[in-house]
């Protein structure tokens, strides 16, 4: 299920509270606050991406394969900056590759007039996190590394924002200027979060802990910030 606490009172309530065998994960905000985009897994069908309001009400599915034998994985969605579309990666072609949804109308099908795959490689494209300023950042399997493209473009160009080492689970700063992802020297090491500039340079490693491994990195909008 997907849970939300609130930090002031400690109360935890219970989202989507659905039945044994429906499960939920993945859960992302959207920029106004006013709903979470999030996966969903039932017994019929594979993690879909669903949304709902940041109150648990109106959950809906949104886009993902249906029904018998359709069993790809379509995860790890964010919204677009406008909220008007989501980001997500989906293995529906065989391997994982990012996709755009337009959000323009609610269905129990997925409409493919909504739908453009903006990746096409193999082994592996996936995590896909949009930043503030509407570009995307993801994971490229084949060598490890983070990657950028404009979803809107009418050709699509991937970017790579060069690293040492090897990177998981990317995301943008909140003010668009910087990158904090997981990060290790290579595969014989443990996970750091590190965290960087927009083009990749001048990582600050911020847990650098050799025997353990951290990845996923959540980054806190601070309330009322100044901007110079």
């Amino acid at each position: 299920d997907i849970m939300v606490k609130d930090l002031k009172t400690g109360v935890v309530t219970n989202l989507t509270n659905t039945p044994k065998g429906t499960n939920e994960r993945w859960p992302n905000w959207s920029n106004d606050g006013k709903q979470i985009v999030y996966n969903r897994k039932d017994g019929k069908n594979n993690l879909d991406i669903w949304i709902m309001n940041a109150d648990g009400s109106n959950p809906h599915y949104v886009a993902g394969y249906q029904g018998a034998g359709k069993y790809a994985e379509d995860c790890c969605a964010s919204f677009t900056p406008d909220d008007k579309a989501v980001i997500f990666a989906s293995n529906r072609l065989g391997n994982f590759n990012i996709y755009r949804y337009n959000l323009s109308r609610v269905s129990s099908r997925e409409n493919s007039t909504y739908l453009r795959q903006l990746t096409s490689l193999r082994p592996y494209e996936g995590t896909p996190s949009v930043e503030a300023t509407g570009t995307v950042v993801y994971r490229y399997g084949g060598n490890q590394q983070m990657y950028r493209l404009n979803p809107y473009t009418a050709r699509i160009t991937s970017s790579l924002i060069t690293t040492p080492g090897q990177i998981r689970t990317p995301q943008g700063t909140p003010d668009g200027m910087g990158l904090i992802f997981g990060w290790r020297e290579s595969s014989l090491t443990q996970l750091d979060i590190m965290m960087s500039d927009a083009n990749g340079n001048s990582m600050v490693n911020l847990t650098n802990t050799p025997d353990y491994s951290e990845t996923d990195p959540a980054l806190q909008p601070i309330p009322n910030a100044k901007k110079s």
